[in-house]
């Protein structure tokens, strides 16, 4: 297994994906505004007391999560009819458990500036 491949990827994946998603949150319940709709739902935000904001921003945190554990479960259980590919090798067949790669000393506490969510 040349887990070199699969951090790569992985490093990618959490930058792009997790990390990516995640700031734009982060910026949406701070200052940042770059869209009208987002000044409307900063707003709302606004209302919130900090506590409630921050266990907003976990709920979005664990969902992020789970989607990107499902897309990995789900090139996982349907090998045979689609491939997931970084620079030409399968990477479900160069992992021992695709969509574990993120959690438990994998991908997001390696490569994520954001906590994993327990």
């Amino acid at each position: 297994m040349d887990n070199n491949v699969l951090d790569n990827f992985g490093k990618i994946f959490i930058d792009e994906v997790r990390d990516y998603v995640l700031t734009t949150f982060q910026w949406t319940f701070g200052n940042h505004i770059s869209k009208l709709s987002e000044k409307e739902l900063k707003n709302e935000i606004s209302k919130f007391n900090d506590h409630d904001k921050e266990l907003i921003l976990r709920v979005i945190a664990d969902a992020v999560d789970s989607s990107m554990h499902k897309m990995l479960f789900m090139f996982e259980e349907h090998s045979e009819n689609m491939k997931l590919l970084y620079n030409s090798v399968d990477l479900v067949e160069e992992s021992d458990g695709l969509c574990g790669e993120l959690f438990v000393d994998g991908w997001i506490d390696k490569y994520s500036k954001y906590d994993e969510i327990d």
